[in-house]
Protein backbone atom coordinates (compact mmCIF):
# COMPACT_ATOMS: atom_id res chain seq x y z
CA UNK A 1 0.00 0.00 0.00
CA UNK A 2 2.87 2.38 0.75
CA UNK A 3 4.30 1.84 -2.74
CA UNK A 4 0.94 2.60 -4.33
CA UNK A 5 0.47 5.84 -2.41
CA UNK A 6 3.91 7.17 -3.38
CA UNK A 7 3.49 6.38 -7.05
CA UNK A 8 0.01 7.85 -7.05
CA UNK A 9 1.25 11.10 -5.54
CA UNK A 10 4.01 11.35 -8.15
CA UNK A 11 1.63 10.60 -11.00
CA UNK A 12 -0.76 13.34 -9.91
CA UNK A 13 2.02 15.93 -9.61
CA UNK A 14 1.96 18.85 -12.05
CA UNK A 15 4.31 18.71 -15.05
CA UNK A 16 7.95 19.61 -14.41
CA UNK A 17 9.11 19.86 -18.03
CA UNK A 18 7.62 23.21 -19.11
CA UNK A 19 10.45 25.50 -20.20
CA UNK A 20 10.15 28.93 -18.56
CA UNK A 21 13.32 30.84 -19.43
CA UNK A 22 17.02 30.60 -20.23
CA UNK A 23 19.57 32.79 -18.45
CA UNK A 24 22.36 34.67 -20.23
CA UNK A 25 25.04 36.50 -18.23
CA UNK A 26 26.92 39.61 -19.34
CA UNK A 27 30.07 41.04 -17.69
CA UNK A 28 29.48 43.22 -14.59
CA UNK A 29 27.79 46.53 -15.41
CA UNK A 30 27.43 45.72 -19.11
CA UNK A 31 23.68 45.19 -19.49
CA UNK A 32 23.30 48.01 -22.01
CA UNK A 33 25.99 46.44 -24.23
CA UNK A 34 24.22 43.07 -23.99
CA UNK A 35 20.95 44.68 -25.07
CA UNK A 36 22.68 46.25 -28.07
CA UNK A 37 24.19 42.92 -29.12
CA UNK A 38 20.86 41.09 -28.94
CA UNK A 39 19.12 43.86 -30.86
CA UNK A 40 21.85 43.52 -33.47
CA UNK A 41 20.91 39.83 -33.74
CA UNK A 42 17.36 40.92 -34.62
CA UNK A 43 15.62 40.51 -31.26
CA UNK A 44 13.35 43.02 -29.56
CA UNK A 45 14.57 43.49 -25.99
CA UNK A 46 12.29 44.61 -23.14
CA UNK A 47 13.64 46.34 -20.00
CA UNK A 48 13.35 44.16 -16.89
CA UNK A 49 14.38 45.76 -13.62
CA UNK A 50 16.63 45.46 -10.58
CA UNK A 51 16.35 42.37 -8.40
CA UNK A 52 15.29 42.70 -4.79
CA UNK A 53 18.83 42.30 -3.44
CA UNK A 54 20.03 45.19 -5.58
CA UNK A 55 23.03 43.23 -6.88
CA UNK A 56 21.77 42.40 -10.37
CA UNK A 57 19.49 43.75 -13.08
CA UNK A 58 18.04 42.27 -16.23
CA UNK A 59 16.33 42.70 -19.58
CA UNK A 60 14.12 40.19 -21.36
CA UNK A 61 13.69 38.71 -24.82
CA UNK A 62 10.14 37.32 -24.83
CA UNK A 63 9.00 34.77 -27.42
CA UNK A 64 5.60 33.81 -28.79
CA UNK A 65 5.80 30.33 -27.21
CA UNK A 66 5.85 31.94 -23.74
CA UNK A 67 9.54 31.25 -23.06
CA UNK A 68 11.94 34.14 -22.60
CA UNK A 69 15.66 34.85 -22.48
CA UNK A 70 16.81 36.64 -19.35
CA UNK A 71 19.77 38.92 -20.00
CA UNK A 72 21.29 39.44 -16.58
CA UNK A 73 24.30 41.31 -15.23
CA UNK A 74 25.71 42.00 -11.79
CA UNK A 75 26.43 45.61 -10.88
CA UNK A 76 30.00 44.83 -9.82
CA UNK A 77 32.48 41.92 -9.91
CA UNK A 78 32.17 39.29 -7.17
CA UNK A 79 34.04 39.92 -3.94
CA UNK A 80 36.05 37.58 -1.74
CA UNK A 81 34.51 36.79 0.68
CA UNK A 82 31.35 36.96 -1.44
CA UNK A 83 28.78 39.65 -0.69
CA UNK A 84 26.03 37.34 -1.95
CA UNK A 85 25.33 33.60 -2.11
CA UNK A 86 24.11 33.96 -5.69
CA UNK A 87 26.30 31.47 -7.50
CA UNK A 88 25.73 33.08 -10.92
CA UNK A 89 28.15 35.88 -10.04
CA UNK A 90 31.05 33.41 -10.32
CA UNK A 91 29.98 32.18 -13.76
CA UNK A 92 31.70 33.15 -17.00
CA UNK A 93 29.59 35.35 -19.34
CA UNK A 94 27.31 33.46 -21.70
CA UNK A 95 24.58 30.87 -21.19
CA UNK A 96 24.60 30.04 -17.48
CA UNK A 97 21.30 28.39 -16.47
CA UNK A 98 17.78 27.42 -17.49
CA UNK A 99 14.46 27.29 -15.69
CA UNK A 100 11.27 25.30 -15.89
CA UNK A 101 7.92 26.65 -14.78
CA UNK A 102 7.15 25.86 -11.14
CA UNK A 103 3.56 24.73 -10.70
CA UNK A 104 3.76 23.45 -7.11
CA UNK A 105 4.99 24.79 -3.75
CA UNK A 106 7.05 21.65 -3.11
CA UNK A 107 8.94 20.80 -6.30
CA UNK A 108 11.84 19.57 -4.14
CA UNK A 109 9.60 16.95 -2.52
CA UNK A 110 8.08 15.82 -5.84
CA UNK A 111 11.52 15.22 -7.35
CA UNK A 112 12.82 13.53 -4.20
CA UNK A 113 9.88 11.09 -4.30
CA UNK A 114 10.56 10.30 -7.95
CA UNK A 115 14.24 9.70 -7.29
CA UNK A 116 13.51 7.14 -4.57
CA UNK A 117 12.98 4.66 -7.42
CA UNK A 118 15.95 5.77 -9.51
CA UNK A 119 18.71 6.96 -7.14
CA UNK A 120 20.13 9.37 -9.71
CA UNK A 121 21.51 11.58 -6.94
CA UNK A 122 19.60 14.69 -8.01
CA UNK A 123 18.49 16.84 -5.07
CA UNK A 124 16.69 20.18 -4.82
CA UNK A 125 16.73 22.78 -2.08
CA UNK A 126 13.49 24.08 -0.64
CA UNK A 127 11.98 26.95 -2.57
CA UNK A 128 13.06 30.53 -1.76
CA UNK A 129 11.08 33.66 -2.49
CA UNK A 130 12.51 36.45 -4.62
CA UNK A 131 11.40 39.32 -6.78
CA UNK A 132 12.11 42.65 -8.45
CA UNK A 133 10.41 45.89 -9.40
CA UNK A 134 9.45 46.15 -13.04
CA UNK A 135 11.38 48.84 -14.89
CA UNK A 136 8.45 50.28 -16.81
CA UNK A 137 5.98 50.99 -14.02
CA UNK A 138 7.61 49.94 -10.74
CA UNK A 139 5.18 47.08 -10.17
CA UNK A 140 6.49 44.53 -7.72
CA UNK A 141 6.94 40.98 -9.02
CA UNK A 142 7.28 38.03 -6.68
CA UNK A 143 8.27 34.42 -7.30
CA UNK A 144 9.60 31.29 -5.65
CA UNK A 145 12.70 29.59 -7.05
CA UNK A 146 13.64 25.98 -6.34
CA UNK A 147 17.22 25.14 -7.30
CA UNK A 148 19.24 21.92 -7.51
CA UNK A 149 21.86 21.48 -4.83
CA UNK A 150 25.52 22.00 -5.71
CA UNK A 151 27.05 18.65 -6.80
CA UNK A 152 23.55 17.19 -7.08
CA UNK A 153 22.55 18.41 -10.54
CA UNK A 154 23.27 22.14 -10.25
CA UNK A 155 25.07 22.59 -13.59
CA UNK A 156 22.75 20.24 -15.50
CA UNK A 157 19.19 20.22 -14.16
CA UNK A 158 16.91 23.27 -14.36
CA UNK A 159 15.83 25.43 -11.48
CA UNK A 160 12.10 26.10 -11.12
CA UNK A 161 10.41 29.49 -11.10
CA UNK A 162 6.93 29.65 -9.54
CA UNK A 163 5.00 32.91 -9.85
CA UNK A 164 3.55 34.40 -6.67
CA UNK A 165 2.24 37.34 -8.67
CA UNK A 166 0.75 36.97 -12.14
CA UNK A 167 3.16 35.54 -14.71
CA UNK A 168 1.88 38.13 -17.16
CA UNK A 169 3.58 40.78 -15.01
CA UNK A 170 6.91 38.95 -15.13
CA UNK A 171 6.91 37.92 -18.79
CA UNK A 172 6.17 40.50 -21.51
CA UNK A 173 3.68 39.53 -24.21
CA UNK A 174 5.08 38.48 -27.58
CA UNK A 175 3.57 37.27 -30.81
CA UNK A 176 4.75 35.81 -34.10
CA UNK A 177 5.83 39.21 -35.41
CA UNK A 178 7.56 40.66 -32.34
CA UNK A 179 11.15 40.17 -33.50
CA UNK A 180 12.67 41.57 -36.71
CA UNK A 181 14.59 38.31 -37.15
CA UNK A 182 11.20 36.44 -37.15
CA UNK A 183 12.09 34.34 -34.07
CA UNK A 184 8.98 32.76 -32.53
CA UNK A 185 10.21 30.16 -30.03
CA UNK A 186 12.94 27.94 -28.67
CA UNK A 187 14.08 25.09 -30.93
CA UNK A 188 16.69 23.49 -28.68
CA UNK A 189 19.03 23.73 -25.71
CA UNK A 190 22.30 21.81 -25.88
CA UNK A 191 24.08 21.02 -22.61
CA UNK A 192 27.68 19.92 -22.77
CA UNK A 193 28.50 17.24 -20.18
CA UNK A 194 31.87 15.56 -19.45
CA UNK A 195 31.86 12.01 -20.82
CA UNK A 196 32.29 10.52 -17.35
CA UNK A 197 29.11 12.27 -16.16
CA UNK A 198 26.84 11.53 -19.13
CA UNK A 199 25.02 8.53 -17.63
CA UNK A 200 24.34 10.37 -14.38
CA UNK A 201 23.18 13.47 -16.28
CA UNK A 202 20.71 11.36 -18.29
CA UNK A 203 19.36 9.77 -15.13
CA UNK A 204 18.99 13.07 -13.28
CA UNK A 205 17.29 14.88 -16.15
CA UNK A 206 14.93 11.94 -16.66
CA UNK A 207 13.86 12.18 -13.01
CA UNK A 208 13.44 15.95 -13.08
CA UNK A 209 11.59 16.08 -16.42
CA UNK A 210 9.64 12.87 -15.65
CA UNK A 211 10.41 11.36 -19.06
CA UNK A 212 13.11 9.35 -20.80
CA UNK A 213 15.29 10.74 -23.61
CA UNK A 214 15.14 9.43 -27.16
CA UNK A 215 17.98 7.50 -28.78
CA UNK A 216 20.00 10.70 -29.38
CA UNK A 217 19.74 11.93 -25.78
CA UNK A 218 16.95 14.45 -26.39
CA UNK A 219 13.99 15.30 -24.20
CA UNK A 220 10.90 17.09 -25.49
CA UNK A 221 10.02 20.13 -23.39
CA UNK A 222 6.68 21.85 -22.93
CA UNK A 223 6.25 25.61 -23.35
CA UNK A 224 3.89 27.98 -21.50
CA UNK A 225 1.88 29.16 -24.50
CA UNK A 226 1.68 25.93 -26.44
CA UNK A 227 3.06 25.14 -29.86
CA UNK A 228 3.51 27.85 -32.39
CA UNK A 229 6.24 25.47 -33.56
CA UNK A 230 7.44 21.94 -32.79
CA UNK A 231 8.28 21.36 -29.15
CA UNK A 232 11.77 22.49 -28.05
CA UNK A 233 14.34 19.77 -27.47
CA UNK A 234 16.83 19.50 -24.63
CA UNK A 235 19.93 17.56 -25.68
CA UNK A 236 23.00 16.44 -23.72
CA UNK A 237 26.26 16.04 -25.63
CA UNK A 238 29.69 14.86 -24.59
CA UNK A 239 32.11 17.67 -23.74
CA UNK A 240 35.83 18.02 -23.05
CA UNK A 241 35.16 20.67 -20.40
CA UNK A 242 35.46 19.74 -16.74
CA UNK A 243 32.05 21.11 -15.77
CA UNK A 244 28.68 20.82 -17.53
CA UNK A 245 26.99 23.86 -19.04
CA UNK A 246 24.75 25.18 -21.81
CA UNK A 247 26.75 25.37 -25.05
CA UNK A 248 24.05 26.35 -27.55
CA UNK A 249 20.50 27.67 -27.75
CA UNK A 250 18.45 27.39 -30.94
CA UNK A 251 15.55 29.62 -31.98
CA UNK A 252 12.77 28.82 -34.42
CA UNK A 253 12.41 31.57 -37.04
CA UNK A 254 9.87 32.01 -39.80
CA UNK A 255 12.56 33.05 -42.29
CA UNK A 256 15.87 31.24 -42.56
CA UNK A 257 19.07 33.11 -41.77
CA UNK A 258 22.56 32.46 -43.06
CA UNK A 259 24.65 30.40 -40.64
CA UNK A 260 24.83 30.59 -36.86
CA UNK A 261 25.24 33.69 -34.73
CA UNK A 262 26.88 34.74 -31.52
CA UNK A 263 26.50 37.68 -29.20
CA UNK A 264 30.14 37.34 -28.19
CA UNK A 265 29.45 35.24 -25.10
CA UNK A 266 27.18 32.41 -26.17
CA UNK A 267 26.23 30.46 -29.27
CA UNK A 268 22.88 31.24 -30.88
CA UNK A 269 21.46 29.12 -33.71
CA UNK A 270 18.50 30.01 -35.94
CA UNK A 271 16.37 27.15 -37.24
CA UNK A 272 13.69 27.70 -39.86
CA UNK A 273 10.24 26.91 -38.54
CA UNK A 274 8.65 23.86 -40.21
CA UNK A 275 5.04 24.35 -41.36
CA UNK A 276 2.42 23.36 -38.83
CA UNK A 277 -0.91 25.15 -39.28
CA UNK A 278 -3.82 23.53 -41.07
CA UNK A 279 -3.91 26.32 -43.66
CA UNK A 280 -0.23 25.69 -44.41
CA UNK A 281 -0.90 21.96 -44.72
CA UNK A 282 -3.72 22.62 -47.17
CA UNK A 283 -1.45 24.88 -49.23
CA UNK A 284 1.29 22.24 -49.22
CA UNK A 285 -0.99 19.45 -50.42
CA UNK A 286 -2.48 21.68 -53.08
CA UNK A 287 1.07 22.44 -54.23
CA UNK A 288 1.59 18.66 -54.59
CA UNK A 289 -1.37 18.60 -56.98
CA UNK A 290 -4.13 17.36 -54.70
CA UNK A 291 -7.60 18.86 -54.41
CA UNK A 292 -8.25 19.54 -50.70
CA UNK A 293 -11.78 19.74 -49.27
CA UNK A 294 -12.62 21.62 -46.03
CA UNK A 295 -13.58 19.25 -43.23
CA UNK A 296 -14.69 20.90 -39.99
CA UNK A 297 -14.08 21.17 -36.27
CA UNK A 298 -14.45 18.02 -34.19
CA UNK A 299 -17.10 17.79 -31.52
CA UNK A 300 -14.64 18.25 -28.64
CA UNK A 301 -13.47 21.54 -30.18
CA UNK A 302 -9.81 20.50 -29.91
CA UNK A 303 -9.01 19.74 -33.55
CA UNK A 304 -10.06 20.67 -37.06
CA UNK A 305 -9.37 18.98 -40.37
CA UNK A 306 -9.38 19.03 -44.14
CA UNK A 307 -9.64 16.03 -46.46
CA UNK A 308 -7.96 14.65 -49.56
CA UNK A 309 -10.36 12.04 -50.93
CA UNK A 310 -9.40 9.41 -53.48
CA UNK A 311 -11.33 7.43 -56.08
CA UNK A 312 -10.72 4.17 -54.19
CA UNK A 313 -12.72 5.54 -51.24
CA UNK A 314 -9.71 6.10 -48.98
CA UNK A 315 -8.90 9.62 -47.79
CA UNK A 316 -6.07 11.55 -46.19
CA UNK A 317 -7.08 13.52 -43.10
CA UNK A 318 -5.08 16.71 -42.60
CA UNK A 319 -5.57 17.51 -38.92
CA UNK A 320 -4.41 20.29 -36.60
CA UNK A 321 -5.08 21.30 -33.02
CA UNK A 322 -7.21 24.42 -32.71
CA UNK A 323 -5.25 25.44 -29.61
CA UNK A 324 -1.82 24.31 -28.43
CA UNK A 325 -2.03 20.78 -26.96
CA UNK A 326 -0.06 21.57 -23.79
CA UNK A 327 -2.91 21.82 -21.29
CA UNK A 328 -5.89 19.63 -20.50
CA UNK A 329 -8.01 18.52 -22.22
CA UNK A 330 -5.90 18.86 -25.39
CA UNK A 331 -2.76 17.47 -23.74
CA UNK A 332 -4.66 14.25 -22.99
CA UNK A 333 -5.53 13.77 -26.67
CA UNK A 334 -4.11 10.58 -28.21
CA UNK A 335 -2.28 12.60 -30.91
CA UNK A 336 -1.10 15.52 -28.73
CA UNK A 337 2.49 14.26 -28.36
CA UNK A 338 2.96 13.37 -32.03
CA UNK A 339 5.31 15.32 -34.28
CA UNK A 340 3.99 16.78 -37.56
CA UNK A 341 3.74 14.32 -40.43
CA UNK A 342 2.14 10.89 -40.76
CA UNK A 343 0.80 9.95 -37.34
CA UNK A 344 -1.85 7.22 -37.64
CA UNK A 345 -4.01 5.12 -39.93
CA UNK A 346 -7.53 3.71 -39.75
CA UNK A 347 -9.44 0.76 -41.08
CA UNK A 348 -13.19 0.85 -41.72
CA UNK A 349 -15.19 -0.32 -38.70
CA UNK A 350 -18.11 -2.54 -39.73
CA UNK A 351 -19.36 -3.68 -36.31
CA UNK A 352 -19.98 -2.30 -32.82
CA UNK A 353 -17.37 -4.40 -31.00
CA UNK A 354 -14.17 -4.61 -33.05
CA UNK A 355 -12.26 -4.93 -29.76
CA UNK A 356 -13.99 -8.23 -28.98
CA UNK A 357 -13.47 -9.59 -32.50
CA UNK A 358 -9.71 -8.96 -32.30
CA UNK A 359 -9.52 -10.34 -28.76
CA UNK A 360 -11.14 -13.58 -29.96
CA UNK A 361 -8.70 -13.85 -32.89
CA UNK A 362 -5.70 -13.47 -30.61
CA UNK A 363 -6.65 -16.44 -28.44
CA UNK A 364 -4.19 -19.13 -29.28
CA UNK A 365 -1.86 -16.66 -31.01
CA UNK A 366 -0.72 -14.63 -28.02
CA UNK A 367 0.42 -11.52 -29.89
CA UNK A 368 -0.80 -9.44 -26.91
CA UNK A 369 -2.61 -6.97 -29.16
CA UNK A 370 -5.57 -5.34 -27.39
CA UNK A 371 -8.13 -2.70 -28.25
CA UNK A 372 -10.17 -0.34 -26.11
CA UNK A 373 -13.94 -0.20 -26.26
CA UNK A 374 -15.30 2.05 -28.99
CA UNK A 375 -15.85 5.76 -28.31
CA UNK A 376 -18.39 7.91 -30.12
CA UNK A 377 -17.22 11.12 -31.75
CA UNK A 378 -18.16 13.51 -34.50
CA UNK A 379 -17.91 16.93 -36.09
CA UNK A 380 -20.00 19.41 -38.04
CA UNK A 381 -19.28 19.51 -41.73
CA UNK A 382 -17.71 22.83 -42.74
CA UNK A 383 -19.69 23.20 -45.95
CA UNK A 384 -23.24 22.95 -44.58
CA UNK A 385 -23.12 22.29 -40.81
CA UNK A 386 -24.35 18.71 -41.27
CA UNK A 387 -23.61 16.69 -38.13
CA UNK A 388 -21.46 13.60 -38.64
CA UNK A 389 -21.20 10.84 -36.05
CA UNK A 390 -18.88 7.84 -35.76
CA UNK A 391 -17.45 5.32 -33.34
CA UNK A 392 -13.68 4.94 -33.09
CA UNK A 393 -11.97 1.90 -31.57
CA UNK A 394 -8.35 2.48 -30.60
CA UNK A 395 -5.57 0.07 -29.66
CA UNK A 396 -4.52 0.15 -26.02
CA UNK A 397 -2.08 2.94 -25.20
CA UNK A 398 0.93 0.63 -24.82
CA UNK A 399 0.78 -0.07 -28.57
CA UNK A 400 1.33 3.62 -29.32
CA UNK A 401 -0.38 5.43 -32.12
CA UNK A 402 0.26 4.57 -35.75
CA UNK A 403 1.47 0.96 -35.46
CA UNK A 404 -1.72 -1.09 -35.53
CA UNK A 405 -4.71 0.76 -36.99
CA UNK A 406 -7.64 2.25 -35.18
CA UNK A 407 -11.15 1.63 -36.52
CA UNK A 408 -13.72 4.19 -37.64
CA UNK A 409 -17.36 3.03 -37.79
CA UNK A 410 -19.92 5.40 -39.30
CA UNK A 411 -23.06 6.11 -37.28
CA UNK A 412 -24.27 8.49 -39.99
CA UNK A 413 -23.84 7.62 -43.70
CA UNK A 414 -20.18 7.41 -44.73
CA UNK A 415 -20.79 9.58 -47.80
CA UNK A 416 -21.50 12.49 -45.44
CA UNK A 417 -18.06 12.03 -43.85
CA UNK A 418 -16.10 11.22 -47.02
CA UNK A 419 -16.76 13.39 -50.09
CA UNK A 420 -16.90 11.60 -53.44
CA UNK A 421 -13.86 11.55 -55.71
CA UNK A 422 -13.14 10.03 -59.11
CA UNK A 423 -10.07 9.32 -61.23
CA UNK A 424 -10.03 12.93 -62.49
CA UNK A 425 -10.41 14.72 -59.15
CA UNK A 426 -6.74 15.61 -58.57
CA UNK A 427 -4.55 17.66 -60.92
CA UNK A 428 -1.64 15.31 -60.16
CA UNK A 429 -3.80 12.37 -61.41
CA UNK A 430 -3.63 10.52 -58.05
CA UNK A 431 -6.58 8.19 -57.57
CA UNK A 432 -5.70 5.64 -54.87
CA UNK A 433 -3.32 4.45 -52.19
CA UNK A 434 -0.41 2.32 -53.44
CA UNK A 435 1.40 1.57 -50.20
CA UNK A 436 1.84 2.40 -46.54
CA UNK A 437 5.27 1.71 -45.01
CA UNK A 438 5.59 1.19 -41.26
CA UNK A 439 9.11 1.64 -39.87
CA UNK A 440 9.68 -0.74 -36.94
CA UNK A 441 12.74 -1.28 -34.71
CA UNK A 442 14.28 -4.72 -35.48
CA UNK A 443 13.70 -5.93 -31.91
CA UNK A 444 9.94 -5.31 -32.29
CA UNK A 445 9.52 -6.59 -35.83
CA UNK A 446 8.26 -10.10 -35.05
CA UNK A 447 5.76 -8.93 -32.44
CA UNK A 448 4.39 -6.16 -34.65
CA UNK A 449 4.10 -8.66 -37.52
CA UNK A 450 2.12 -11.03 -35.28
CA UNK A 451 -0.13 -8.25 -34.02
CA UNK A 452 -0.91 -6.92 -37.49
CA UNK A 453 -1.66 -10.44 -38.69
CA UNK A 454 -4.23 -10.81 -35.90
CA UNK A 455 -5.76 -7.37 -36.50
CA UNK A 456 -5.94 -7.69 -40.29
CA UNK A 457 -6.98 -11.36 -40.17
CA UNK A 458 -4.33 -12.45 -42.69
CA UNK A 459 -0.63 -13.30 -42.90
CA UNK A 460 1.99 -11.16 -44.71
CA UNK A 461 3.94 -12.35 -47.75
CA UNK A 462 7.68 -13.07 -47.72
CA UNK A 463 8.40 -9.32 -47.99
CA UNK A 464 6.38 -8.50 -44.86
CA UNK A 465 3.53 -7.04 -46.91
CA UNK A 466 -0.23 -7.31 -46.39
CA UNK A 467 -2.81 -6.60 -49.06
CA UNK A 468 -5.47 -4.15 -47.86
CA UNK A 469 -9.02 -3.68 -49.06
CA UNK A 470 -10.50 -0.30 -50.04
CA UNK A 471 -14.08 1.01 -49.60
CA UNK A 472 -14.87 1.53 -53.30
CA UNK A 473 -13.23 -1.51 -54.81
CA UNK A 474 -10.11 -1.55 -56.96
CA UNK A 475 -9.45 1.13 -59.53
CA UNK A 476 -5.89 -0.10 -59.20
CA UNK A 477 -3.95 -2.97 -57.59
CA UNK A 478 -4.73 -3.31 -53.90
CA UNK A 479 -2.73 -1.08 -51.56
CA UNK A 480 0.07 -2.78 -49.64
CA UNK A 481 1.01 -2.38 -46.00
CA UNK A 482 4.73 -3.09 -45.60
CA UNK A 483 6.98 -3.37 -42.53
CA UNK A 484 10.47 -1.90 -42.90
CA UNK A 485 13.28 -1.86 -40.35
CA UNK A 486 14.02 1.37 -38.51
CA UNK A 487 16.68 2.76 -36.17
CA UNK A 488 14.04 4.68 -34.18
CA UNK A 489 12.91 3.43 -30.76
CA UNK A 490 9.21 3.37 -31.62
CA UNK A 491 7.33 2.30 -34.77
CA UNK A 492 6.01 5.03 -37.06
CA UNK A 493 4.60 5.58 -40.54
CA UNK A 494 7.59 6.22 -42.78
CA UNK A 495 5.91 6.98 -46.10
CA UNK A 496 2.67 6.79 -48.06
CA UNK A 497 2.49 6.03 -51.78
CA UNK A 498 -0.24 7.12 -54.20
CA UNK A 499 -1.24 5.51 -57.49
CA UNK A 500 -1.34 8.12 -60.25
CA UNK A 501 -1.91 8.06 -63.99
CA UNK A 502 1.21 10.18 -64.45
CA UNK A 503 4.34 10.03 -62.33
CA UNK A 504 4.67 12.96 -59.92
CA UNK A 505 7.67 14.18 -57.95
CA UNK A 506 8.08 12.51 -54.56
CA UNK A 507 8.06 14.85 -51.57
CA UNK A 508 9.77 14.70 -48.18
CA UNK A 509 9.22 18.22 -46.84
CA UNK A 510 9.92 18.37 -43.10
CA UNK A 511 6.78 18.55 -41.01
CA UNK A 512 4.46 16.86 -43.54
CA UNK A 513 5.60 13.26 -44.02
CA UNK A 514 7.06 11.53 -47.05
CA UNK A 515 4.82 11.19 -50.12
CA UNK A 516 5.60 8.98 -53.14
CA UNK A 517 3.82 8.59 -56.48
CA UNK A 518 3.53 5.24 -58.29
CA UNK A 519 2.59 5.42 -61.97
CA UNK A 520 -0.05 2.92 -62.99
Amino acid sequence: MAWFSVKLATTMAPPTNILDHIVHLSPPGKLSEAISRWEHLGFKVTPGGTHAGGLSSNALVALADGVYIELITFKSPPTDPPSSDNWWQWKQPGWIDWACLGLDDYIDTIIAERDRWTNSGVEYQKGREGGRKRAGDGKELRWRVTTPRVKHGRDIAPFFCQDLTSRDLRVPAADLDTHPNTAVGIAHIHIGVPQAQLDQARAQLSVVLDSQPNEVDEWELGVPHGRYNPAPRLKVIGSANETPGIVEVGFYVKKAREGDATDGFGKVVFKELPPGKLSEAVAHWEHLGFKVIPGGTHADGLTSNALVTLADGVYIELIAFEKPPTELPASDHWWAKKHPGWIDWACLGLEDHVDRTIEARDKGVGSEVEYQEGQEGGRKRASDGEELKWRVTFPQLRHGRGTVPFYCQDLTPRELRVPAADVGTHPNTAFGIAHLHLAVPPAQLEQVKAQLSVVLGTQPNDSNEWELGVPHGQYNPAPRLKLVKSDNETPSIARVGFYAKKTGEDDATEGFGKVEFVEL
